[in-house]
Parts: C-alpha cells; sequence; structure tokens
C-alpha cells in the first residue's frame, strides 16, 4: 500500500466518531497488506506512521519524503 498524505488538518470530534465506526472494517482490510509505505513532507507524521507500524502485528510501515516516490515504490516490492 502507497498512502500520500500532502496535508494534514486536526478532525474534529465528529469526524472521530465517523472514523470509529469504520474502525472494524479497516481491521478487517489490515490483514491483506503486510507493508505501507507513507509518503509525507510532515515530519511528526512520518514518525507517528512508523510508530504505528510497530503497534500493528504483520503491518511493516516505513515513511519517505514525499519526493521520494521511486524509494517508496522499491521497498514495497523489495
Amino acid at each position: 500500500m502507497l498512502y500520500r498524505i500532502t496535508s494534514f488538518a486536526m478532525p474534529s470530534l465528529g469526524a472521530i466518531g465517523v472514523e470509529m465506526a469504520r474502525l472494524p472494517k479497516l481491521f478487517g482490510l489490515l490483514g491483506k497488506y503486510d507493508r505501507c509505505a507513507v509518503l509525507t513532507d510532515i515530519p511528526w507524521l512520518r514518525t507517528a506512521a512508523e510508530m504505528e507500524g510497530a503497534l500493528i502485528p504483520g503491518l511493516e510501515i516505513k515513511a519517505f519524503a514525499l519526493d521520494a516516490v521511486d524509494d517508496a515504490e522499491s521497498w514495497l516490492i523489495a
């Protein structure tokens, strides 16, 4: 999975509630992926993504700069 984050705004409480309702479906999808490359120029999101990868069994998450698409794709297929 390749996930590109170009901008980020903190969600409202209502939006968090909607996302929480989608969690069961999301957890069902996690088993279909073993790697996720996150592309972003937001340093704290890169750190958060890799920390999340350490917490989710069976899913390795690696963060890359937004312009490092080739590196991210190479890592995904390695």
